[in-house]
């Protein structure tokens, strides 16, 4: 798998590229024939069109390395997680909950940590910001 710094050389060397086919293109005096005009040109596009691919590829690394730094972290927590009625909560070596609970449902289905907040409307409740699940605080306590 391509790393960052590869992938910028290969866009510099794109850009490299299409910065000397520009210059050929506007050099009447080397090149008079229109059809060497026109393979420039239709070089130039595909250049283009590369640079973008890889400029695509590079946000599409940097978006799963930051998926995979989220996971790892993710895994490393779950050890440590519980379930407690429709929440989970963090904790110690002791096994004694520790910090606000987790929604349940978002840990579930996405493996997000998202915590679960007092409901300003209905104070008896508490719902998660994300998914808007709720839970009456007696369950929590």
């Amino acid at each position: 798998m391509a790393d960052i710094s590869s992938i910028a050389a290969a866009l510099s060397g794109l850009k490299t590229a299409i910065d000397i086919a520009k210059a050929l293109k506007e050099s009447d005096s080397l090149l008079e024939k229109a059809e060497l005009k026109y393979k420039l040109a239709e070089m130039i596009t595909s250049l283009a069109d590369a640079k973008i691919a890889m400029v695509e590829s590079q946000e599409l690394i940097q978006n799963k390395d930051k998926e995979i730094e989220k996971l790892k972290e993710i895994f490393k927590i779950s050890g440590k997680l519980e379930r407690y009625a429709y929440v989970y909560y963090s904790t110690d070596d002791a096994g004694k909950k520790i910090g606000d609970p987790f929604c349940s449902y978002c840990y579930e289905s996405k493996q997000d940590l998202i915590h679960v907040v007092q409901d300003p409307s209905k104070r008896r409740n508490f719902v998660c910001p994300a998914c808007k699940t709720e839970t009456d605080w007696h369950t929590l306590s």
